[in-house]
């Protein structure tokens, strides 16, 4: 008979959704998934196969990412945060569309 696998830790499981949840395109939750993952408690044992596998898919030539818990989770979390040129973009056309509003309102 074959051995059954070890379970994999909570912590692990929660960042393997947070990763799917990425790979989908659902940043939200794997925001916060990540963000879970960070504020709990880390297990003793992190040398999983599970965490080789996602630090060797996360890593680029430019960041490398280790195999712990804490560095894939805040790699996943600065990869699913919006950056702040989209929130400044939205801004100045709500500002632009104000502008033109109100002059149009003046002139008529």
């Amino acid at each position: 008979m074959a051995k059954a696998e070890k379970p994999v830790p909570a912590e692990v499981a929660t960042l393997l959704l947070a990763a799917a949840a990425l790979e989908r395109g659902d940043n939200v939750r794997a925001r916060a998934l990540a963000k879970q993952v960070l504020t709990s408690a880390l297990p003793a044992d992190e040398n999983v196969k599970e965490l080789v596998d996602l630090a060797a898919q996360y890593t680029s030539d430019t960041e490398p990412v280790t195999a712990t818990l804490h560095s894939i989770a805040a790699c996943i979390v600065t990869r699913s945060s919006v950056p702040p040129k989209t929130y400044l973009l939205a801004l100045a056309c709500a500002v632009a569309f104000t502008l033109l509003l109100l002059l149009a309102l003046s002139r008529y």
